[in-house]
């Protein structure tokens, strides 16, 4: 099974966040642009299926606007169709942790975390990648990438996800999920 992961891995622990497996390193922050949805791989590479019940994203600076969140399946390391989409969080003006309650069962398999934002606030972002997991756009090319985006106009996330992305040369959006 493709999808079957050692148990070494530890499981989620209820009231912690979790990210990418591939971000580490540094937290410092990430001017989005309006209407570019960033996604950054992220797996449950436990044993079982775990049910989320929040995804986030910190707002680094006061700005109004609102994100949206979500997350897609994975299909040969490239984002798919949608598995979710949590709605919008107000940025409300006031920097801080923005989150959705949620209620989904993830199952053991790689996924995408998606943000959309409708205005060009700084959030919290990884400065470091440590794993070459999403590839190389040349033979040139000597940039980790945490993640793909692509255009996408504030709303609704689309379905399946659009195609046209560019890997991310940026630090990573920090969108977090917990059980």
């Amino acid at each position: 099974d493709r999808y079957a992961f050692p148990e070494f891995w530890p499981a989620f622990v209820t009231g912690r966040y979790y990210t990418s497996q591939i971000a580490q390193g540094a937290v410092g922050t990430l001017a989005l642009v309006a209407d570019t949805l960033y996604a950054i791989p992220f797996a449950n590479l436990t044993d079982a299926s775990v049910t989320m019940v929040t995804i986030g994203i910190e707002l680094a600076t006061s700005t109004t606007g609102n994100f949206r969140l979500g997350m897609y399946y994975d299909i040969s390391g490239e984002p798919g169709a949608l598995f979710f989409d949590a709605g919008s969080v107000a940025m409300g003006g006031v920097a801080g942790f923005k989150s959705i309650a949620i209620s989904q069962a993830v199952t053991p398999s790689w996924y995408w975390l998606v943000l959309n934002a409708s205005a060009a606030p700084s959030v919290r972002a990884y400065t470091n990648v440590c794993l070459d997991w999403i590839g190389f756009s040349s033979g040139t090319d000597i940039d980790k990438h945490a993640g793909i985006q692509v255009s996408s106009t504030f709303g609704a996330l689309p379905d399946p996800f659009p195609g046209g992305y560019s890997l991310m040369t940026t630090n990573a959006p920090r969108v977090l999920i917990g059980p």
